[in-house]
């Protein structure tokens, strides 16, 4: 069942609802049912208001026998619901169990003598508080419980009782405050705990016990550059000298992790591997100020659909691309790469240059393919060039297609890539 109550914060009174102030005598509940009440506070008995920070808000509702204010409770319930700060209409609710053994020995319920009252006349209270401020309190109304008449699907009975620690178990906001002031006074108020509030000094010891117990890395050794910790390792994370694989040398050259910076004379590289071993060829050039900048690559088109990089594009740069030095005279079929930088390459301004034994094509999205349009005097006379704007930064690399798939037959050529300005 749900109830709603009034409270008129002048008078303390519950009262019939908003402008009207006439009292609310009494109240009736069911025993063994659990309740649901809704309390609207009321300024002047007329405006909802809230009554505190909901956060540190406290709000009892208890029920005792009439005129027994020495005993315990029959019903209580401090659990409530509060309303959102932004609430224009501020309601709180709680939801009380008329189902306690105190209420059930009151009404006399297994009574060995057969007497069971159908109803008691019981008083009720209100009570709030706002943290550590004065608590208020309703005047005391008066509240009926009627026996039930069905009954065995109300559940176990439970104390209305909340347990309270032991005395001796309880500690005041005054104890705690005074304690929390001498502990921060002590010459050493800390032997087994850190300070948030300003740094400590600790030896090696208590410093690796301290990365232990939060989880956190080893510091890095020099906090005079960025560092990077690779398979327990502290690295410098950016080289001041050029990787000596900087022109993509398959084979030799300096380590690098992915995502590790080399910066010299202007060139920023990046490597793209995670392979700390001296074959690394992961190093790829994100900006270059000196010229001529080239890229060279030997890539082999076939048709198993691997993966091949033509080379590194920076965004809004013009280039200027060659495809020559053929191994072999390809088939008449499409041979080239799709789905550059997995679908997302951008391009524009692509236009063919020139072209010898072949029909080529670029597009928007650095797609690249080309089909053999007549019978070449020698693998030196196949070429094609093109200019293009790069709108992306990235690895102008795709899948390979063939055009007679699983076959095993193949294509080699050189990609040679020039940046215009």
């Amino acid at each position: 069942m749900s109830v709603k109550l009034h409270v008129d914060l002048e008078t303390l009174q519950l009262i019939e609802s908003p402008g009207f102030r006439n009292p609310v005598t009494s109240l009736r509940f069911k025993r063994g049912d659990a309740a649901q009440i809704e309390v609207m506070f009321l300024s002047s008995g007329t405006t909802p208001v809230a009554i505190g920070d909901p956060v540190s808000l406290e709000i009892q509702f208890g029920i005792k026998p009439r005129n027994r204010y020495d005993i315990g409770y029959l019903v209580h319930s401090a659990n409530w619901t509060m309303p959102s700060p932004e609430a224009e209409t501020p309601v709180y609710l709680c939801s009380p169990s008329f189902n306690t053994l105190e209420l059930n020995s009151a009404l006399g319920l297994d009574s060995a003598t057969g007497n069971e009252l159908s109803e008691i006349t019981l008083m009720g209270e209100l009570t709030w508080r706002d943290g550590i401020a004065e608590p208020t309190s309703t005047r005391t109304f008066l509240i009926v419980v009627e026996n039930d008449v069905n009954r065995g699907t109300e559940g176990v009975p439970t104390s209305a009782e909340t347990p309270y620690p032991a005395p001796e178990s309880i500690v005041t906001t005054a104890a705690i405050s005074a304690a929390i002031t001498d502990h921060q006074n002590a010459a050493d108020p800390h032997p087994n705990y850190l300070r948030h509030d300003e740094q400590e000094s600790l030896t090696s010891t208590e410093q690796a016990n301290v990365r232990a117990a939060i989880n956190a890395p080893e510091a890095p050794p020099d906090l005079s550059m960025p560092m990077q910790n690779i398979n327990g390792t502290w690295y410098p994370a950016v080289l001041d000298f050029m990787p000596t694989n900087s022109t993509d040398a398959m084979t030799g050259g300096t380590p690098g992790w992915r995502g590790r910076l080399a910066c010299f004379n202007g060139d920023a590289w990046i490597s793209t591997k995670d392979d700390m071993s001296t074959s690394n060829d992961g190093w790829k050039n994100l900006s270059k100020q000196s010229e001529p900048f080239l890229q060279v690559h030997q890539v082999s088109v076939n048709s198993y659909e691997s993966w091949i990089s033509f080379g590194y594009l920076q965004a809004g740069q013009n280039y200027h691309v060659r495809f020559d030095n053929f191994s072999s005279v390809p088939y008449g079929d499409y041979f080239g790469i799709l789905n550059v930088n997995y679908g997302a390459g951008s391009f524009s301004n692509v236009q063919l240059v020139n072209a010898a034994f072949l029909n080529p094509y670029i597009s928007s999205l650095g797609d690249f393919s080309a089909v053999l349009s007549d019978a070449p005097a020698s693998l030196s006379d196949i070429f094609a060039e093109f200019t293009f704007t790069s709108d992306l930064s990235f690895d102008w690399a795709g899948y390979t297609f063939y055009g007679y798939f699983g076959s095993g037959y193949e294509v080699s050529f050189t990609v040679t890539i020039t940046r215009l300005s």
